[in-house]
């Protein structure tokens, strides 16, 4: 039973019993995930809940596939037009309410089609109020900018907006006995006073009896057989839900263990985004880098192919895969992805084409700040670090005298560096160089 949260889900049910757009927002670690599964269940009461209800989840590591979420509720193509995919969503609906979980990680197309659908289906979206960050790694691209700005702008239209509050202290404590009957009274008020009413952090310390999330699931990894090992740190690394197809043999130990849980739709997730980070650690170096390549094996997606080739150490096949999947997609925001990869893949003397050609495809995919920081790239690349120097004194309006001062070297050196960084920027004259100069820092 969910405990404290009856007059949240009777809220929810109520309105989606019309037309509308129904936003859910919650802090992390407030249940909203579980809020929606019970929402869903109330709904379906006396049918299968797939038939009942549209139910999909936003997954940020592929945050850059327009219209995916969207298509995994509704379970058929969504149309890249947007009035084509109202028309086509709406008639898949068929008047069931569709359901968007973790909305805020969800593409821009699945939430601008799915607020437009509810003029004509009830659309639920759950959308975690303080996000955790998309970038994974410094200088990564964030994807999720045009997705933020749709939903900012669904949110807006909202004809219901419900907010998730902490749980009062009576029902965390209902929670914390429903989790460990053994704690004494003293140590069911410590915990209360400490979550404030924060479900995950409840169920979190009163589990794990103050041992860490990461060395609570190593230890039971350690009962595991090596299959379920390597499907755990699998799922991790994935960052998302998948199929027995890409975690193995291991899977159903997995679920079987209760260190994951099996999906309707048959695939294994963790029941904490937090899990997801802690599992893709649980492995030597050289493991994660077998697993990685096994995986870039198997996906299908191009982005995750490069990207898992890339920390799998094939430099070059990732480089390759990035460069032939990027010109052969109509998408500016994929195509940025894949030149970013490709970037990190290749050589420096390399990595500036790409970064150049993800610059332009960001300004093309309407994301201004990724595209500013993807041309920081292209000079950091491009440039040595002396011609960087330069680059910078340039910038501040510095004549070569006095860069030649500055850096102890002679003024026909700085000419020198100087050619060399108008050529290598492509630049007319110091102007378009000091430019650029603006750019990069």
């Amino acid at each position: 039973m969910l405990v404290g949260r009856d007059d949240v889900v009777g809220a929810v049910v109520e309105a989606a019993r019309s037309p509308g757009l129904i936003v859910v927002r919650a802090d992390p670690g407030l249940g909203l995930s579980s809020v929606l599964t019970a929402v869903a269940e109330r709904i379906a009461q006396g049918r299968p809940t797939d038939t009942a209800v549209c139910r999909a989840a936003g997954i940020r590591p592929l945050i850059h596939r327009p219209g995916l979420v969207l298509a995994r509720a509704l379970r058929i193509p969504v149309p890249h037009d947007l009035d084509d995919a109202v028309r086509l969503g709406t008639v898949a609906a068929a008047g069931r309410p569709v359901l968007l979980d973790d909305a805020d990680a969800a593409d821009h197309h699945s939430v601008a089609v799915a607020a437009a659908m509810a003029h004509h289906v009830p659309v639920v979206l759950g959308v975690t109020t303080i996000p955790p960050s998309p970038v994974d790694r410094p200088g990564e691209p964030d994807p999720g900018v045009d997705g933020r700005a749709s939903l900012a702008a669904a949110i807006g239209g909202a004809t219901t907006v419900v907010d998730l509050t902490p749980l009062s202290d009576r029902d965390a404590t209902t929670l914390i006995r429903n989790t460990d009957l053994a704690l004494d009274g003293g140590s069911v008020r410590a915990l209360v006073a400490l979550a404030r009413g924060n479900p995950l952090v409840l169920v979190t310390l009163a589990g794990t009896r103050a041992t860490s999330v990461r060395r609570a699931m190593a230890v039971q990894l350690t009962r595991c057989s090596p299959a379920a090992r390597t499907a755990a740190v699998a799922l991790g690394l994935l960052g998302r839900p998948a199929g027995a197809a890409l975690l193995g043999g291991g899977a159903a130990e997995l679920v079987a263990t209760r260190l994951a849980a099996a999906g309707p739709d048959g695939t294994v997730r963790y029941g904490s985004t937090v899990l997801y980070g802690v599992a893709a650690t649980l492995a030597a170096p050289a493991d994660l880098a077998a697993i990685h390549r096994r995986l870039a094996e198997l996906l299908a997606d191009p982005v995750e192919i490069a990207a898992h080739q890339l920390t799998g150490g094939l430099l070059d096949r990732a480089r390759d895969t990035a460069v032939t999947a990027a010109r052969g997609t109509p998408h500016p925001a994929v195509r940025a992805a894949l030149w970013r990869l490709a970037a990190e893949a290749d050589t420096p003397a390399q990595a500036a084409r790409w970064w150049r050609a993800a610059a332009e495809d960001h300004r093309r995919a309407g994301d201004p700040v990724a595209a500013a920081e993807a041309d920081r790239h292209a000079v950091r690349s491009a440039l040595s670090p002396r011609e960087l120097q330069v680059l910078s004194m340039l910038g501040t309006g510095l004549s070569n005298v006095a860069i030649a001062r500055r850096l102890r070297i002679t003024t026909d050196t700085v000419e020198d560096h100087v050619a060399a960084v108008l050529r290598k920027l492509g630049a007319r004259n110091r102007t378009e160089a000091a430019a650029s100069a603006v750019t990069t820092r």
